[in-house]
């Protein structure tokens, strides 16, 4: 074999390149794909469209998907830690990162919400198949005009009306319900993996993070839009809308801000051990000028922006 053949290196080289390490920092930098959230806008146009069927249907899919990509490269953060760090909160948060995951229980009892309401209308209305459509309307959007003006019941009965609007706001809302609490089960979890990632943080003489967590959903268009939507008998958009603004807050947010300062961390931990090696900054991780008619790009040790001489807070994941 040829020693001198700059292609090979031993296996247990310490000073080559740590593949795990980049990959590790590749995966954390990069955001979440927008189509995983819908806006306010969209979530209430396609709530109204499928009955309020379509959000929680492609939701809950969604979020496990999400869930599922995030615990993968939080769980090999946590490894390059326990192999690296040399610290005993390292094999904590290894454990922490592998219940990071999608609650079945909830995603369970969301399915069976659904999957009651449609056995309840399709059992209740298929006398009704010949105009089933008129008789859909009359038990859902329709009903709350029919209830002030009884005289205006067309074919469905008023008693068969009043049970079918109950199901159909109750099933919706306990699914939205499970689903709002499935957010806020995996903010709990990202919490604390980020409260055990802090401790190795601070013993490496870097500055903690402070967690972002997506909150209880209530912002100010989402809950508009919610009490357009409840006015006019759709009182199951309010969970929602609460659901919905907690999930897209979750992942474009409370997700994407975590990763990228675990990824801001990592970089500066593998630059203390190997400062002569070139450790590129991720793209996704490149600062830029505060100034939003600038938006330069900005070197991470800058304190100034060099195209409009806007002052840039320094760094905060410097290592100490």
């Amino acid at each position: 074999m040829n020693v001198d053949n700059p292609n090979l290196r031993p296996a247990n080289d310490p000073e080559g390149p740590d593949y795990l390490a980049t990959a590790v920092l590749q995966g954390l930098a990069r955001p979440a794909y927008e189509r995983l959230t819908w806006g306010c806008l969209g979530t209430a146009s396609i709530g109204i469209l499928s009955f309020g069927l379509a959000p929680i249907l492609v939701w809950t899919r969604r979020f496990r998907q999400y869930v599922t990509v995030e615990q993968q490269q939080l769980w090999h953060l946590a490894e390059w830690l326990r192999l690296h760090a040399k610290n005993p909160d390292a094999a904590k948060l290894r454990d922490e990162a592998e219940t990071l995951r999608v609650h079945s229980d909830l995603r369970l009892l969301s399915s069976l919400c659904l999957g009651f309401l449609a056995i309840i209308f399709y059992t209740q209305l298929h006398d009704y198949r010949h105009f089933w459509w008129d008789a859909v309307l009359d038990c859902t959007y329709l009903y709350p005009l029919h209830h002030l003006h009884p005289w205006t019941f067309g074919r469905v009965s008023q008693a068969l009306a009043f049970r079918l609007f109950n199901t159909w706001t109750l099933t919706l809302s306990g699914a939205y319900i499970c689903h709002w609490l499935q957010v806020q089960q995996h903010a709990g979890a990202l919490r604390k993996f980020v409260a055990h990632f802090n401790e190795i943080v601070k013993a490496e003489g870097l500055t903690p993070i402070d967690p972002k967590i997506p909150g209880s959903g209530i912002r100010p268009m989402w809950m508009m839009a919610a009490a357009v939507m409840a006015s006019t008998g759709a009182v199951w958009a309010v969970p929602m809308m609460l659901a919905g603004a907690a999930h897209r807050r979750m992942i474009r947010f409370a997700g994407n801000g975590n990763r990228a300062a675990m990824a801001h961390r990592l970089r500066a931990m593998l630059m203390s051990r190997r400062p002569t090696e070139n450790i590129p900054m991720p793209i996704y991780l490149r600062r830029l000028c505060g100034n939003e008619r600038c938006r330069a790009p900005i070197q991470d040790s800058a304190c100034f922006c060099p195209r409009c001489g806007s002052r840039i807070v320094p760094s905060l994941h410097r290592v100490g």
